[in-house]
């Protein structure tokens, strides 16, 4: 309910921004639905990016484009260093672990090009 909210008002605004990133789940669903209600389009109005791991956002319209941080692979990882701190495992310096994301890219976050008719050229004057 909360995130419906602040989508009305992000979308509302006179100032209102051309892409979004909505940072939690739902708030692709949201955004998309703010959007209708106000009549923008996505993604030729508004561009939407929403961090998930919900593959529902493969069928809404427009597909959204997703940020996946991966959460099983952190809490694995985070769970490996507790071990390894509790068992003693010493390294020197502090552990630096780099979990990959993954970025599932659909419509929502490709705009069109617009397309410009070009003309013949002209044939110089009196000829």
């Amino acid at each position: 309910m909360r995130g419906a909210v602040a989508a009305d008002r992000l979308l509302a605004r006179p100032d209102r921004p051309d892409a979004v990133y909505g940072l939690f789940d739902p708030n692709g669903n949201d955004l998309l639905a703010a959007a209708r209600r106000y009549g923008l389009r996505v993604p030729e109005d508004l561009l939407l990016v929403c961090c998930s791991e919900s593959t529902v956002y493969a069928a809404t319209e427009p597909p959204v484009t997703t940020l996946s941080l991966k959460p099983r692979r952190i809490g694995t990882a985070v769970v490996q260093l507790l071990i390894d701190a509790i068992e003693g495992i010493n390294t020197d310096g502090p552990v630096e672990q780099v979990i990959p994301t993954e970025l599932i890219v659909r419509t929502s976050s490709q705009r069109r090009p617009h397309r410009t008719k070009v003309s013949p050229p002209r044939s110089p004057s009196g000829d």
